[in-house]
């Protein structure tokens, strides 16, 4: 099954935020940087897409890391692509983690803490965005952070019709 990543979007029809693959588990630090150049064009507010360094599925293969792995590599990832940002002018809004990982994030709670402590220790003040009642969302609610509440939609393929604006 796929799931559909269905944005809503603001009144005058553009995208609320762009969020940026940091270049472990796909992408580049060249795709990456042109990202943010279109973020920065376009005024929108940009974040960091943390993933497990696996680059042959994108980032979709559950790696078993322990928490202090999980944390490293998320502040690292978020790290990089805030130092892309900074060479641009620009400072990153918000993270979260991306495939499997988002995905673990969302119901296992020494996941979604390994995850919120790593955005939490690059000291950057960024938001969080997670569906309300997730795991990612109590623990980054538990430790002060900011949390964006987010909708996921998950349809069968081929059931979800969208009327033309």
């Amino acid at each position: 099954m796929r799931a559909l990543d269905l944005r809503i979007e603001g009144t005058d029809g553009r995208p609320a935020a762009l969020s940026v693959c940091c270049g472990l588990h796909a992408g580049s630090q060249g795709l990456s940087r042109r990202s943010l150049r279109e973020a920065w064009r376009l005024r929108l507010p940009a974040g960091a897409l943390a993933g497990y360094p696996d680059r042959d599925t994108g980032g979709e293969r559950v790696l078993l890391l322990t928490s202090g792995e999980i944390r490293n590599l998320v502040r690292h990832q978020v790290r990089e692509l805030d130092a892309l940002a900074h060479g641009l002018g620009m400072r990153l809004a918000h993270a979260r983690p991306q495939g499997a990982l988002w995905r673990q994030a969302m119901a296992d709670e020494r996941v979604a803490l390994a995850v919120a402590h790593g955005i939490e220790a690059t000291f950057l003040g960024l938001s969080v965005p997670a569906p309300e009642g997730s795991a990612l969302a109590r623990e980054a609610h538990r430790l002060g952070m900011r949390v964006i509440p987010v909708v996921v939609l998950r349809t069968p393929p081929g059931t979800l019709r969208l009327a033309p604006p």
